[in-house]
């Protein structure tokens, strides 16, 4: 009994240095700093770049930069907010403004009041080549299904236009092109596996973004 209440007693003593010289971490410090930057992300309108459902690379590259805590302002936003700088009509919907235009006043209280920091131009788009293959499908009343394999080569093109808004400077494109290709097999049923091209330009394309800000 005494050796217990010993080996009790000095467990507890042991329990209470540790705690005295490895405190427990308040949960404020694991809570990130709020002082970062505010990035508006607008897609680039001109040249034809964007296909219909290219708009992956805005998803993308916003999700990216919001996991590194930046505060992300969408292109519908950052439009409506700016009305009408960034409009075009019929005589300019392929031309896309200059960096000069930040030193217009009117637009440039209202990028103020929305506190911005950078402005991020994107196009992109994949291109399809190659497809070689075939997958055929059948369907008879005792059952159908596909059979063949099919692939395609592809390459994801994306480019960054990089607005520093409080220094009113251009910091330069960031460019990302990455080859991938696609498979398609059928077995009974198609079983498909898309290219990682898009994403993979899309990491490449954040990280160069992030670097050039971080030293801007």
């Amino acid at each position: 009994m005494k050796f217990n209440f010993v080996f009790i007693l000095t467990l507890l003593i042991f329990i209470t240095c540790c705690a005295k010289q490895y405190p427990r971490q308040s949960p404020s410090t694991d809570k990130p700093n709020n002082n970062f930057s505010k990035i508006a992300i607008v897609k680039k309108k001109n040249k034809g770049l964007f296909a219909t459902n290219e708009d992956y690379f805005i998803t993308c590259l916003t999700e990216e930069l919001q996991e590194k805590n930046f505060i992300i302002i969408n292109d519908k936003e950052f439009r409506n907010y700016t009305f009408p700088f960034f409009e075009s009509d019929e005589s300019t919907k392929n031309v896309e403004p200059s960096i000069d235009i930040l030193h217009e006043k009117t637009l440039q209280q209202k990028i103020d009041n929305l506190g911005l920091d950078y402005i991020i131009w994107v196009s992109g788009r994949t291109e399809y080549s190659d497809k070689v293959g075939a997958v055929s499908c059948a369907l008879s009343l005792y059952g159908g299904g596909c059979y063949g394999y099919a692939t395609q080569n592809d390459q994801s093109n994306i480019q960054a236009e990089l607005w520093h808004v409080p220094k009113k400077r251009l910091l330069g494109y960031n460019k990302a092109s990455v080859s991938g290709k696609s498979h398609l097999f059928a077995f009974i049923l198609p079983i498909p596996i898309p290219s990682d091209s898009r994403r993979k330009s899309c990491e490449q394309l954040s990280r160069s973004v992030l670097l050039k800000i971080l030293k801007n």
